[in-house]
């Protein structure tokens, strides 16, 4: 092999594979394996959707979820997110979008609780892999609050 070969088989490999999208890096190799997963993007925002849905469902969200500013804040992103089509250009511009957090390696899942940003995109990823458009961020999370009110006040009945 040349060395441009030998320079190119990485890519070459990644964009012939079909079960990660051509648009995806590589991940880069690492002796924590751990830390490789929670830096991939593509990783993080499925792990947030599952936590994102299971606090509003319960109510479990932090209070700040339920301020006016941060609706409008995660609504404003989202209204930025609309256009992108499919969760791996999704993926691809969280993994940019959270190079200028801090922090978002090492806890990503106080990057949830903190950041409208991050609430906007798994929002997004969670349209994208229903094929439905979710109400407005305090419409969701005040309905879904109502309605855990409501199941707790029938249980204690």
């Amino acid at each position: 092999m040349t060395l441009t070969q030998i320079r190119d088989a990485p890519a070459m490999a990644t964009a012939t594979r079909h079960t990660r999208p051509a648009t995806r890096r590589a991940a880069t190799p690492t002796s924590d394996p751990i830390k490789s997963i929670v830096e991939d993007p593509f990783i993080v925002l499925g792990v947030h959707a599952l936590r994102l849905k299971r606090a509003v469902r319960l109510g479990e969200g932090p209070g700040r979820w339920r301020s006016e500013a941060f609706g409008h804040q995660v609504d404003l992103v989202r209204r930025h997110l609309a256009p992108i089509r499919s969760r791996s250009t999704l993926a691809a511009s969280f993994g940019r979008e959270s190079l200028h957090t801090i922090g978002v390696a090492a806890r990503p899942e106080l990057l949830l609780a903190a950041s409208p940003t991050a609430v906007a995109y798994t929002v997004r990823w969670l349209e994208l892999r229903s094929g439905a458009r979710l109400p407005s961020w305090l419409d969701w999370v005040l309905s879904a609050a109502a309605s855990t009110d409501q199941r707790t006040a029938d249980s204690a009945r």
